[in-house]
């Protein structure tokens, strides 16, 4: 129940998705990519109504579906990358892939006692996704490292890497393990480069105060070893001739 105000995506549609054709290719201007949030309420939305004490007297009502991609997708191929994490069901991912739109997995999610059956798995993923250690809502994976996980995940990690995993290097083995699986692209947050902690952490969900302040102070971290060690995995991996693409080939 977060108080947001509902989208008209009737008015929307008159307008033939105007603002948000507008909103898209402004953002793509910017970035190479974007991602939305909540990819799901595209295919099914929960409306709860105003003044609602909790959401629990909601109920689905359909989105928009392919009309909105359709008409923004007139000027060319859209670089989204759909955040389709949680519960999905299947018109949820029948959307995205008939755009193309890479879904999202995040490691830190896979390890634990359903790990051989678990979606974010790195051997269980499938190459229509972007991978990522960790999101903006994760711990630092070494703050997630130290703080959050269970022998039993612990020794998953080092078992899938290959070597000792342990506080100081979990950073480097959760992104290794990323651009080694067969998502189509991989990403690392800047905080698992510099292999920061828990104290660096982007936002912590449910919290209001104190997220997003995070600012990368100086590029010290940044040295040749470390430029180094990612242009060797990037050849190993094969994502060394990334030339941005208008969209994503599986």
């Amino acid at each position: 129940l977060w108080g947001n105000p509902l989208f008209n995506w009737p008015a929307h549609q008159r307008s033939d998705f105007d603002w948000w054709k507008n909103r898209l290719w402004r953002t793509l201007e910017m970035y190479d990519w974007v991602r939305l949030d909540h990819f799901r309420a595209f295919a099914a939305y929960w409306e709860t109504p105003a003044g609602a004490a909790t959401a629990a007297g909601g109920s689905w009502r359909k989105g928009p579906g392919s009309a909105l991609f359709i008409a923004a997708s007139a000027r060319g191929p859209l670089n989204i990358i759909a955040e389709d994490l949680g519960v999905i069901t299947p018109d949820v991912t029948a959307l995205r892939r008939e755009f193309n739109y890479p879904g999202m997995r995040v490691l830190q999610f896979g390890f634990g006692p359903d790990f051989g059956l678990s979606d974010h798995a790195p051997f269980r993923i499938q190459a229509d996704n972007v991978v990522y250690a960790a999101t903006h809502d994760n711990n630092t994976t070494r703050g997630w490292y130290r703080q959050e996980t269970t022998e039993r995940q612990r020794a998953q990690l080092s078992d899938l890497s290959g070597f000792t995993v342990a506080e100081g290097n979990a950073a480097w083995a959760l992104t290794r393990i990323a651009w080694l699986s067969p998502g189509a692209l991989a990403v690392a947050a800047m905080q698992d480069m510099l292999n920061l902690d828990e104290n660096s952490r982007m936002n912590i969900p449910g919290v209001a105060t104190g997220n997003w302040s995070w600012k990368m102070k100086d590029a010290a971290g940044l040295t040749d070893k470390l430029a180094g060690q990612m242009a060797e995995l990037g050849v190993l991996a094969g994502r060394d001739n990334y030339e941005h693409p208008n969209i994503l080939t599986y």
